[in-house]
């Protein structure tokens, strides 16, 4: 209860030094730390809670946000605009000429192209991002998720000025031929002397640098960190991709014109079942987290037949 109320209070983002703050938390944010503090304390620390402590707080997560309708009052930062082709373009052209510009181009047609999340691209390390063996683009090996850990393709794109390859190598000249392969793929740049610097740039600051570029370039956006992820999805929707709705991380190829890198195994995809069809898949491949079966579900062996439960739970068909 304590918990809850104090998230009530919270600014949806940390205030900067010298900005106004912006809007709260939002309900959804809430219920979603709510739930993993209450996992974390019964399965890490072993604590006993009290019984309905959970159906507690959330009814009175509930009545607030009643309140909260009734007030008219908006929360959270609402859902990122996305980072369309013609705004990259607008971008490219007033990056500065030395390594910031560099740094940026890179950072943000990287993110595009595997359709990346804040965090996944501030722990990206330089031995993870490696030359595809035939010369036909990038291979980047995204090993920290919210989700689950996925390799990407990246080929050239169309646009040599954003091309994510080009603007890799570019920007991995600039950390040096030295530079240790356990190194942060993007790191910060002294603001002075334009010298790169040993440490990372943290999941708030890659967000913060596409907002600050997207200003500069006076773009009808303001956009954030999930603004690439939506982006790619969006552009690749309009250009007929049938995976626009799955794989986003494989998906920048088609907009930039080329045939995609091989895609290794995948889940079937298709659309999401009503409750209680009887479906089947080859449990030899894998599934990925944006395809059915529900994320973060791996089958292995022969053919399963299952039946889909509802509420994204599928289990095995007994009468098949």
């Amino acid at each position: 209860m304590a918990f809850v109320e104090w998230c009530w209070h919270q600014p949806a983002r940390p205030p900067k030094p010298g900005c106004e703050p912006g809007k709260l938390t939002a309900p959804s944010t809430i219920d979603r730390r709510l739930s993993g503090v209450v996992v974390t304390a019964r399965r890490q620390l072993n604590l006993q809670l009290a019984e309905g402590v959970t159906e507690e707080a959330r009814a009175l997560l509930k009545a607030k946000v009643k309140e909260m309708e009734k007030a008219g009052e908006t929360r959270g930062r609402g859902p990122a605009p996305a980072l369309l082709v013609r705004h990259m373009e607008k971008i490219a052209a007033t990056l500065p000429r030395n390594r910031f510009g560099i740094r940026d181009l890179s950072l943000m047609t990287m993110h595009f192209a595997i359709a990346g999340r804040e965090h996944e691209l501030a722990y990206l390390r330089v031995r993870d991002i490696t030359e595809d063996p035939e010369g036909r683009g990038l291979i980047v090996d995204v090993r920290v998720s919210k989700v689950a850990p996925r390799t990407v393709a990246v080929p050239f794109g169309s646009r040599a000025h954003l091309c994510p390859v080009r603007a890799w190598r570019r920007w991995k000249a600039e950390l040096g031929e030295d530079v240790a392969p356990d190194s942060f793929a993007f790191r910060a740049v002294h603001n002075r002397w334009k010298t790169v610097l040993a440490g990372g740039l943290d999941p708030v600051t890659i967000g913060d640098v596409l907002t600050r570029i997207g200003a500069r370039a006076g773009l009808d956006i303001r956009p954030t960190g999930h603004s690439p992820r939506r982006g790619l999805v969006t552009e690749s929707s309009r250009v007929g991709n049938p995976d626009s709705g799955g794989e986003a991380g494989r998906m920048g190829s088609r907009i930039q014109g080329h045939a995609p890198l091989p895609r290794g195994r995948r889940g079937v995809q298709g659309e999401r079942p009503a409750r209680g069809a009887v479906v089947r898949w080859d449990t030899s491949l894998v599934a990925h987290h944006d395809t059915w079966p529900p994320r973060n579900r791996r089958w292995h062996g022969g053919a399963r037949t299952v039946r889909c439960a509802g509420n994204n739970r599928y289990e095995l068909d007994p009468a098949v």
